[in-house]
């Protein structure tokens, strides 16, 4: 009987060893399992997470171009309104400076002058002035400067003073009146005075 008994532990034994075996078999086997499986999890949070950050980084960066835009749309919509406001406010103290000049003996001085001018380059042809109604008075003085008199015509565009000359040949058209010289500078004034906006 002990014989017996002494197999049985030995084949206990050797089952248990076994049992021991396949048991750490089947650890090594499920932790290496949870290991892949973790990595895989982590590997996918890292993925939604990088396309989550991308998503939102990507969102807020059109969010704050839409109110950069908007903004500047904004600032420059006043810029204008303020650039306008000045122009208009200048202008209408050239405009009333240039009506007050009009009225005083160095306009009749610059109508000879710009009339001896004209001359200069019209010399020996059929020319038609254009004067404003108001400068009627100067007409006479006006046509003296000329070697042929010139016929005179009457032009209510323009409005501030001077003189428009038209020579025989088509391509003869001379604008020497303040209105002219007034718009020149008016494009002039807004480079020159730093107005201009940029885009």
């Amino acid at each position: 009987m002990e014989i017996e008994s002494s197999k049985t532990a030995v084949f206990v034994e050797a089952i248990q060893a076994l049992a021991k075996e396949q048991c750490d078999k089947i650890d090594r086997e499920t932790e290496e399992l949870r290991k892949q499986r973790i990595d895989a999890m982590q590997e996918s949070a890292k993925a939604r997470y990088d396309a989550y950050t991308e998503y939102e980084t990507a969102r807020i960066n059109a969010e704050f171009n839409r109110e950069i835009s908007k903004l500047t749309e904004t600032s420059r919509g006043q810029l204008t309104q303020q650039r306008s406001e000045i122009f208009d406010r200048v202008f209408a103290a050239v405009d009333e400076k240039l009506r007050a000049f009009v009225q005083t003996p160095a306009y009749r001085d610059l109508l000879l002058a710009s009339a001896k001018k004209l001359a200069s380059v019209l010399s020996g042809d059929a020319v038609t002035l254009y004067l404003r109604p108001a400068d009627k008075a100067f007409e006479e003085d006006i046509k003296k400067e000329f070697s042929v008199a010139p016929a005179v015509a009457y032009s209510d565009e323009i409005r501030l003073g001077g003189i428009r000359a038209e020579g025989a040949r088509a391509e003869q058209l001379f604008d020497d009146t303040l209105d002219a010289r007034l718009e020149a500078r008016k494009a002039q004034f807004l480079t020159e005075s730093g107005l201009s906006i940029e885009g």
